[in-house]
């Protein structure tokens, strides 16, 4: 399992799951809903941050071993690659103290890499030409053996990064049940119906409960198979939540959004829904462009949800507005009214008094 490819994954999903902003019908007085799926994991994020340190480290360390090795037994002196990885280090890690990945991965790629790639490739020259330093047999024995011992120490190294990983990923995922929960607590608190999603969480506590007894019996084949699935299923259950989220927002909506004519839009949604449906089963193997079509027709979902509930909000106030101003006009016609009246006090329902009097002396 690359464990660079499984943060990136992590922030990738973060960075998709968004904000749906819904409307309560049960009263007359508009609510605002702002549930969100989106999970503030940085503690998940640095812990992976530092593992991915932790694994580069294992590799510089695995390199300038081998220079060490070289330069004491053909006397070649490589120390500049080596003073180079080390301050590479150095600065690598200000950004995973500040959590930045953008900074780290920009790093990796734009300087780690490649002084580690001329430091490999120097080491390599010399191991090819190494005939050329005329060492003993037993010199070149003690060498062999001392490389291999490095190497050795850096597969231990790396396994124990891939071990540690996974554990970060098992918290990971146990934390972001754990709040899917809440979200979903809240939205039934505002009769916003979610379905499935309780079988849902309970396959997330299964792989979890899988992943901790692998984890627990240290097997690094299995941890990797294990990982190797479990970090593409991951974006199968997010969008599967989100889906599920979505789709009870979208059923509170309905009936108002019948009522005010735009039930076309509803019917839209779910086919929508439907289409990314397909595509969010565990086990579903995006090709190429399905990962990111997928997940930008989630996100349409949920933009359109949002628009629909605005158009909704619009026509309640425009509804209200003409309540209000109707009230008003009530209110002046009735003054009007008073006013005439006052004006002519003995004018009553029509009748003049004064006619009718006329004949009294």
């Amino acid at each position: 399992m690359n464990i660079s490819k499984w943060l990136i994954m992590l922030v990738v999903m973060i960075a998709l799951i968004g904000v749906v902003r819904a409307e309560d019908n049960t009263t007359n007085t508009t609510v605002s809903v702002n549930d969100t799926a989106t999970i503030n994991d940085t503690i998940a994020q640095g812990q992976a941050l530092n593992v991915r340190y932790d694994n580069v480290q294992c590799k510089v360390a695995f390199t300038n071993t081998q220079i060490d090795l070289l330069e004491k037994y053909v006397s070649v002196d490589q120390t500049a690659n080596k003073d180079k990885l080390l301050a590479d280090m150095i600065t690598l890690k200000t950004y995973v103290d500040s959590i930045n990945k953008t900074s780290f991965d920009n790093y990796i790629a734009q300087t780690v890499t490649p002084d580690m790639q001329n430091a490999s490739q120097d080491l390599t020259n010399v191991k090819k030409n190494i005939k050329q330093y005329n060492l003993s047999n037993e010199s070149k024995t003690a060498l062999v053996t001392e490389l291999k011992d490095a190497k050795n120490a850096y597969t231990n190294c790396t396994n124990d990064k891939e071990i540690k990983m996974a554990d970060v990923m098992e918290t990971h995922m146990e934390n972001w049940n754990r709040q899917w929960g809440k979200i979903i607590g809240n939205m039934n608190k505002k009769n916003i119906t979610v379905e499935n999603v309780t079988g849902l969480q309970a396959e997330i506590d299964a792989k979890n409960a899988e992943l901790k007894a692998l984890i627990a019996g240290g097997n690094i084949t299995q941890i990797r198979d294990f990982m190797q699935t479990y970090h593409e299923d991951q974006f199968h259950y997010a969008a599967r939540f989100e889906i599920a989220r979505l789709d009870g927002y979208k059923n509170k909506l309905a009936p108002l959004a019948d009522q005010y004519n735009m039930s076309d839009k509803i019917n839209d949604i779910d086919n929508m829904i439907a289409i990314a449906q397909q595509y969010a089963q565990v086990g579903h193997k995006y090709t190429d462009g399905e990962f990111n079509s997928t997940w930008q027709n989630i996100k349409n979902v949920g933009q359109d949800i949002k628009e629909i509930a605005k158009n909704i909000t619009d026509e309640r106030v425009k509804e209200r507005q003409g309540k209000l101003a109707q009230r008003q006009q009530n209110i002046n016609n009735r003054q009007q009214r008073i006013q005439g009246r006052q004006r002519n006090p003995g004018n009553i329902n029509g009748n003049n008094n004064s006619d009718n009097n006329s004949g009294v002396q």
